[in-house]
């Protein structure tokens, strides 16, 4: 099982099917969960029936196809199919609520053991440069099978929302962008 897509590629979202709910992990607003999977993997859950709904788990999956089309490391995504019935188990009602609602598709993310959420007490940054500049999207835009948008089920956009997407992506694209100056500027002052 890979813990990352190659650099500069986009990739195919698999899916796999929660066998078991493991355990919550209780970071960030929308309390994801970590669970196993029909490939014997640990995923950390994105849940579709948290407060930020469908539209948070599309943001996952183009932002981890952007950052890997950039050559970031990133951990593979998977789309996790999701029986509510595993939550019976669960002590906590919030939890067994939330699982309830997240019935079907979910996105997972390849869990690696041992890593942490980046935090500056934590020393230096890593010594390994990652690509600040991985070249022109419009030069070497992918084709449309490979976009992004591509991996995201139908269900989880409102209609036209996957073309309005797309477009804001374009848009994002053109100059200027002042976005990038910024964080240049960032970069350089840091």
């Amino acid at each position: 099982m890979p813990a990352a897509v190659g650099a500069g590629t986009v990739a195919a979202v698999r899916t796999v099917h929660a066998t078991r709910y493991v355990t919550p992990l209780r970071e960030g607003g929308s309390m994801p969960g970590l669970v196993e999977a029909d490939d014997d993997g640990l995923y950390v859950l994105k849940f579709r029936g948290a407060g930020q709904g469908p539209k948070a788990l599309v943001a996952e999956l183009v932002a981890g196809g952007l950052a890997r089309a950039a050559g970031l490391p990133v951990p593979e995504l998977v789309l996790v199919e999701l029986d509510p019935q595993l939550g019976a188990a669960e002590p906590d009602p919030e939890i067994q609520e939330l699982i309830a609602a997240s019935g079907g598709r979910n996105v997972g993310m390849d869990f690696l053991p041992g890593s942490l959420a980046y935090s500056p007490a934590a020393g230096s940054v890593p010594d390994r440069p990652l690509p600040a500049e991985p070249g022109s999207p419009r030069g070497s835009r992918a084709m449309v099978v490979e976009h992004v948008l591509a991996g995201v089920p139908a269900e989880w956009f409102a209609p036209r929302a996957r073309e309005e997407y797309a477009a804001y992506l374009d848009l994002r694209l053109e100059a200027p962008r002042g976005f990038a100056a910024e964080a240049e500027e960032a970069r350089r002052g840091a």
